[in-house]
This record gives structure tokens, C-alpha cells and sequence, in this order.
């Protein structure tokens, strides 16, 4: 019934109680519980309650990464969506692999946490679960970051320069434009990259991993800094050995043979 068209005439209730089982077949979202009556005078006494319908937790997003610059540090940013029900905290976990957390929040609504100084060579592991007004709880969300290693790491051979840009990683990369320059380094994992710079004077590269070559351009009309290069994924995480070499050439629009290499990272 809707404004008591239809009703019988009696006294109105002193008390009235709206309530309702949702059913699992129900929509998500708001809905109105109504009840009018009709008094003996005819007159019609509604009542309206809104009620909310949810039982799905809200959907968590990460993103983790690299401070810029000379920072080690890392940054993670969390957040969430509900179409029912607002966001209401967060469990947050922020921990290297294999070891004990960093940083713990257990119903923070903050957004974002930055670490401190990190281990090279070391992954890190943002994890978040999100609630919602409802007490939903929504599913686990993870995120993982492997710190690079600096290119102080690398054994160089040839002839290399060191150079500064506020933007490198740690602040500072090598350079070399003579042919047979060489850069080294083995570590066990999965995935392999390179971090270099793609500049308007950059020549060409040679990468061998465990003697098999590929070659990259790393000209760009513009610069580039931290370009990432996958050199190598495997299925399984094994002893490799990646060695860089300046190959002295380049292409006619570049106005250099460099080499850039700033950074590097191996993924367990």
C-alpha cells in the first residue's frame, strides 16, 4: 500500500517497529522500509526508514614505488572502492621478504606510507585489506618491489666516466662511448633489467646474459633517465651472469656513442 490507499480505519499503534531480512537475492545498495496506518479519524500516519544492503567489501589499490633521486627510500599509496558503503580503514603491511615488517597499521585511514633506507637487492612487499562502513572486509591486495643495485655495483672494465644528475639513482651513472667498455654483474633471480639513459647522444649497447647477445638502441631526441631494459626472464630463479658492452656506434640522428647505465635489478 502506498499512503494508506486501501486501508481499514483503526486506531494507530502507539509504537512501530520497521525491520527486514534481506534476502540472497536482494540488490545491493539503499532501500526504503515503509509502514502506514489509518486512525479512526481517518487519518493517515507514515513511516519511512532507509536502510543499506551490503555485503561486499570494497576493492583495495596499491602503488609502491622508488623514491627519485638520491632517496632510497620507498613510497606506497593505498586506496578504495565501494559502491554501497564508504571505506572506512585499512590494514596495512609493508615488509622485506623473509623478514620482519617495516611498517604495520592495523585500522589506519591513512593513504600512504614512505619507508626508510631499503637493502639493494632486496624485495619488499606492500600488503592492504580494506573495510567499509558495513564491516565488509574486502580481499587481500599485495604489491611487490625489488630495489635496485647501484651501478657502483657493477665490475667496469674500459673506460668509464662517472656522471651526476639530481634524477639518477643514488645520484649519479656511468658513461662510456669507447668501443669494448665493460659492465658486469651476477646475481640469482628471475627477471633481469638494466636501468640506463636514453639520450640524444647515446649510441648502442650489447647485452650478453651468460654469453648470449642482444643488442639495444639507446638513442632517444630527448632525455630519458631511469629507462628500465628487461635483459632476461626466466621461469625459474637461477645464477646468471649479464655483462654490458659499449658498442661504439650509433645511429645517424644521435650525436653520440654513449653509454648510460645507472642502476640495475634482479627480481628473486
Amino acid at each position: 500500500y502506498a499512503d494508506c490507499t486501501g486501508l481499514t480505519a483503526g486506531a494507530p499503534p502507539t509504537q512501530a517497529t520497521l525491520a527486514a531480512t534481506a534476502s540472497g537475492s536482494a540488490a545491493q545498495g539503499r532501500h526504503t522500509l515503509s509502514l502506514d496506518t489509518l486512525d479512526n479519524a481517518g487519518t493517515c500516519h507514515v513511516a519511512r526508514e532507509v536502510v543499506t544492503y551490503d555485503t561486499i567489501g570494497p576493492v583495495a589499490r596499491v602503488t609502491f614505488g622508488l623514491v627519485t633521486g638520491r632517496d632510497t627510500r620507498t613510497r606506497a599509496r593505498w586506496s578504495a572502492t565501494d559502491a554501497t558503503s564508504p571505506v572506512q580503514s585499512y590494514d596495512v603491511v609493508v615488509a622485506r621478504r623473509g623478514s620482519t615488517a617495516d611498517y604495520t597499521a592495523t585500522g589506519t585511514v591513512g593513504t600512504q606510507r614512505t619507508t626508510g633506507r631499503l637493502v639493494a637487492g632486496g624485495t619488499y612487499l606492500t600488503t592492504v585489506l580494506a573495510r567499509d562502513a558495513a564491516g565488509n572486509v574486502g580481499s587481500t591486495v599485495q604489491l611487490s618491489l625489488t630495489v635496485p643495485d647501484d651501478d657502483r655495483s657493477l665490475i667496469a672494465t674500459g673506460r668509464w666516466q662517472r656522471s651526476t644528475l639530481a634524477s639518477d639513482y643514488l645520484g649519479s651513472h656511468l658513461r662510456s662511448g669507447t668501443r669494448g667498455s665493460a659492465a658486469t654483474f651476477r646475481r640469482t633471480g628471475r627477471t633481469f633489467t638494466v636501468g640506463v639513459l636514453t639520450t640524444p647522444t647515446a649510441g648502442r649497447l650489447d647485452v650478453y646474459v651468460d654469453g648470449v647477445r642482444t643488442g639495444y638502441d639507446l638513442y632517444e631526441p630527448t632525455l630519458l633517465v631511469r629507462k628500465q631494459l628487461v635483459v632476461a626472464r626466466f621461469t625459474l630463479p637461477g645464477s646468471h651472469t649479464v655483462r654490458l658492452v659499449v658498442r661504439g656506434t650509433h645511429r645517424a640522428q644521435s650525436a653520440g656513442s654513449n653509454v648510460y647505465v645507472d642502476s640495475f635489478t634482479v627480481v628473486p
